[in-house]
């Protein structure tokens, strides 16, 4: 998929994801980055209000990753200031809700691969 048409397809999809997840007062930016390496990332500013959304093409699960990220985002508040451990299992929650989120939204889920 060429970056410009996945680039309008997942902006749509964060305004409707936004929207589901009560996140609509938060400005978050849609980034791309072509890194094999991670499936997404999220970095927020609660003062602001702001977020950074990165998505790497190189994996074919997009929208379920765009999903898991701002379900981060809906936890910041809980997850500033945890523990390695405390961390690990907030990653195993926000990874459950996500399998969950993409089966009933009929999403491809690749988070077994994570």
């Amino acid at each position: 998929m060429a970056a410009s048409s996945l680039r309008k397809q997942l902006l749509s999809a964060l305004a409707r994801w936004q929207a589901l997840l009560g996140l609509e007062d938060w400005r978050v930016t849609l980034r791309l980055r072509n890194d094999p390496a991670i499936y997404g990332d999220i970095e927020w500013r609660h003062d602001r209000k702001t977020a950074t959304l990165t998505i790497s093409p190189a994996h074919d699960c997009h929208e379920a990753t765009l999903v898991h990220e701002l379900l981060h985002l809906l936890f910041a508040r809980v997850q500033d200031g945890l523990d390695a451990q405390q961390e690990a299992s907030m990653e195993w929650g926000v990874r459950k809700l996500e399998r969950t989120l993409a089966v009933l939204a009929n999403l491809p889920y690749g988070g077994e691969k994570r």
